[in-house]
């Protein structure tokens, strides 16, 4: 097989290199990507691995198929430029490996996941792992705990155990009794805090043993605002001071493995694990391993035959387990060790590469057949009241890209003569027909702009309604009531469109039959030249901040009629967020094109510039009342977001992290952000920066 690996890293440099004739590594760094403005470091990666793959299709023989992990949401721009349109990536299946979802593992480590952009990342995991063609888990343990916390539902997966080869290692020597090794860095997850109160405990109560911990433990803990390391030097200085806690730190394979190789056993305590190649490696070395029942590793160790199991959530099972192993002698120890290093052999490569071969044959197969759903994380079920009118939706699907589905765009104007033109040349120049254009006049003032109206007004394609002012809302609903295409568009008249937005927004209204409207990234322009990276609309987050610009949004007319009305009691704005609101309510979902298709023109005298804080305040208080139902839903995750990011108004991008803490120079999580990036860069710094850190504190 020949093989691209992908490696995305912030010190990377760009380039390509061969491992060998069938392996090829293209390194990227998204800290050089113009996406790195647009985008959080995370969520920049991703986008910059999806144009990467996308690239090399571009340029390269196609591949058979495309693997990545869910960690980071690493997949997430590839799997939305799939679903999305991308020709090249249409046919060619995108395989999930699970590995570490931090939707999991930062719960556990005991990180604020509603903080952003660890709220977001945890998004982009749940999605990829609901894109995916095809879901591998190397345990069935890891799929409980996604289903758990995900708050997502079910998903399907194949459990296929990673490969592990090794000789082993022969024995050195006599078993040292009551010497136990714990093999894996400290952190939380990995049960660090449990196992030593439990040895504490039994050390103060006379209990004779030693624990030599080899493996990393400068993480950094949050709730102790220093590292785990450092804690336990502190808490437990007088076991380490008589020896009884040995801490080894990060070693390399020659010296652990005699470390490993005379242990009495090895500890594995972890609150968390997907398949440890810590218990796989002690059990290949002929070691008894004393494991939590927390992880994949409960479905490969056979409790009292080649290991030793123990539970976390039965009260005093550890003390159980722990002194049953301590009682065991050379000879059972021995033969348990045995034991263990036979079962390694169910990780042998070749087995897992048969497997492996069978589920890539069928996600082949299976991505041959473009969905015809999209994959929401928390679809909504439509309201009762709308059924009969969701009826209607499904036949809009049989409408041909060719032409056969009209589009009608609708125009709300008052006093813009100044800017139609471009608005209205950006339409024509659409490369969707048939498509015809309906602008309502709300009034109109100003002789220029009625001019204007009257000399567009003569193209067959345009037709001009003439009302009393009654604001915007009032004249998108005017315009909406007369549309009887089967798609919608609504763009303010001072904006313009891409050529290809209209084309590709309906090509995903019609191949999707839960996807209600489409819209896109936006490039700002006249005062501003920014891009804002809109988001699909999902709650919670949606309740939250709106996700997308909603002037410039595609429907499916029959959607848009049964729940997208502006509602005119939002006088000072606000109310194509409502809007969006109530369609994704009653199941009538939105998606975004990752690309900046929609020009949004920032003017000195706008309606947005006059978007005081009290008006916010006031329409967000409009908003809450009339959806109660779902700030009731999703109360709970709403508070941790307010509570973790402050308020919704204030941010517009998750990917980042929330300018109440961390983009005000006056706040110390600005500076804290600032002092990650150079650890980022220069890791030593870490160790000085936290000493400094605790001079200070005291």
């Amino acid at each position: 097989h020949n093989v691209t690996v992908f490696h995305g890293n912030h010190h990377n440099k760009e380039g390509e290199e061969y491992l060998s004739p069938r392996i090829r590594v293209i390194r990227f760094s998204a800290a050089t990507q113009a996406d790195r403005k647009i985008l959080g470091y995370e969520a920049s990666l991703s986008f910059s691995f999806a144009e990467k793959v996308i690239a090399q299709l571009k340029s390269g023989p196609k591949p058979d198929v495309i693997e990545t992990q869910e960690y980071n949401g690493i997949g997430y721009y590839l799997f939305l430029r799939k679903l999305l349109g991308e020709d090249l990536l249409r046919t060619i299946p995108v395989i999930v490996t699970a590995h570490a979802p931090s939707f999991v593992y930062l719960e556990y480590n005991h990180v604020p996941v509603f903080r952003f952009p660890e709220f977001w990342i945890c998004e982009m995991e749940k999605f990829s792992l609901a894109a995916a063609d095809l879901v591998i888990s190397p345990t069935h343990y890891l799929v409980q705990e996604i289903a758990r916390l995900s708050d997502a539902g079910a998903f399907g997966y194949h459990q296929l155990f990673n490969p592990y080869s090794s000789p082993g290692i022969e024995p050195q020597g006599p078993i040292k009794r009551h010497q136990y090794a714990v093999f894996g860095k400290m952190s939380p997850l990995k049960g660090t805090l449990q196992l030593l109160k439990k040895a504490d405990e039994l050390w103060n109560a006379g209990k004779e043993f030693t624990i030599t911990w080899i493996g990393g433990h400068d993480l950094y803990l949050h709730t102790e605002e220093t590292t785990i390391g450092h804690l336990v030097r502190k808490k437990y200085s007088k076991h380490i001071r008589e020896s009884r806690l040995i801490l080894k730190g990060n070693l390399p394979p020659k010296d652990w493995t005699s470390q490993l190789s005379s242990c009495h056993a090895v500890i594995i305590p972890s609150l968390v694990d997907n398949q440890p190649y810590t218990v796989i490696e002690a059990m290949a070395a002929g070691k008894v391993v004393v494991a939590s029942m927390s992880g994949g590793q409960r479905e490969f160790v056979d409790h009292g035959i080649n290991g030793m199991l123990f539970d976390w959530h039965k009260d005093g099972d550890f003390e159980r387990v722990f002194s049953a192993t301590d009682a065991l002698n050379d000879d059972q120890l021995r033969a348990m060790g045995r034991s263990a290093a036979e079962k390694t052999k169910m990780f042998d490569p070749q087995l897992y590469y048969e497997k492996k071969l069978r589920l890539i044959d069928e996600a082949i197969a299976k991505a041959k057949r473009p969905p015809t759903v999209f994959p929401f994380i928390r679809a909504q079920s439509p309201a009762s009241d709308t059924e009969d009118k969701r009826a209607a939706i499904p036949a809009l699907q049989n409408a041909e890209i060719d032409g056969s589905g009209e589009l009608t765009v609708v125009v709300p104007y008052y006093n813009m003569g100044a800017y139609l033109d471009d608005c209205l040349q950006s339409i024509l120049a659409s490369k969707y027909h048939p498509l015809k254009i309906v602008i309502v006049d709300d009034g109109s003032t100003e002789k220029e702009s009625r001019q204007k109206l009257q000399d567009w007004e003569a193209r067959p394609e345009i037709t001009v309604i003439r009302k009393e002012n009654g604001g915007l809302s009032s004249a998108r609903n005017a315009g909406a009531a007369t549309v009887t295409s089967p798609y919608l568009a609504f763009l303010d008249p001072d904006d313009m469109v891409d050529p290809s937005y209209f084309f590709r927004a309906i090509a995903v209204l019609k191949q999707y039959q839960n996807v209600g409207f489409v819209g896109c990234w936006v490039q700002y322009f006249g005062a501003s030249k920014n891009i804002w990276a809109a988001h699909n609309p999902e709650f919670p987050y949606l309740l939250f901040h709106n996700t997308l610009n909603s002037s410039a949004l595609i429907y499916k007319t029959a959607c848009f009629k049964a729940a997208g009305h502006n509602d005119p009691e939002f006088l000072y704005g606000m109310e194509d967020y409502d809007s969006v609101i109530n369609m994704v309510k009653n199941g009538y979902h939105g998606v975004v094109l990752p690309e900046p298709l929609y020009s949004y023109r920032v003017r000195k005298d706008s309606m947005a510039r006059a978007f005081t804080t009290v008006k916010q305040l006031y329409l967000y208080k409009l908003l809450s009342t009339k959806h109660q139902d779902l700030f009731k839903k999703y109360s709970s995750a709403l508070t941790n977001l307010l509570n973790a990011n402050g308020p919704g108004f204030l941010h517009d991008n998750p990917t980042f992290a929330s300018p109440v803490f961390a983009r005000t120079p006056y706040g110390r999580e600005f500076w804290a952000l600032k002092l990650k990036g150079v650890v980022r860069k220069f890791p030593f710094l870490k160790r000085i920066l936290l000493k400094l850190k605790s001079m200070l504190k005291n």
